[in-house]
């Protein structure tokens, strides 16, 4: 996995999330799954990358459940 695109939707993050914050949060896991060649590591610090975004619903079990999916294919 080398980019990642989630659209709100998949995210399943709150309706009122700017798309900037969407596209911040592509970009960095997008980076991170490219720059990590351990998968546990890049998984954790997905995770601990995405919980910075609580705010927007990033913390919630969907958002984490997005993250695995994407992460494993």
């Amino acid at each position: 996995m080398n980019f990642v695109n989630l659209k709100r939707s998949e995210w399943e993050c709150y309706i009122d999330t700017p798309d900037s914050i969407i596209e911040t949060i592509n970009t960095h896991l997008s980076d991170i799954f490219k720059c990590e060649s351990d998968p546990v590591e890049a998984q954790r610090l997905s995770y601990e990358f995405l919980f910075l975004y609580k705010e927007w619903g990033f913390g919630d079990s969907e958002p984490m459940q997005a993250l695995t999916t994407v992460s494993v294919t």
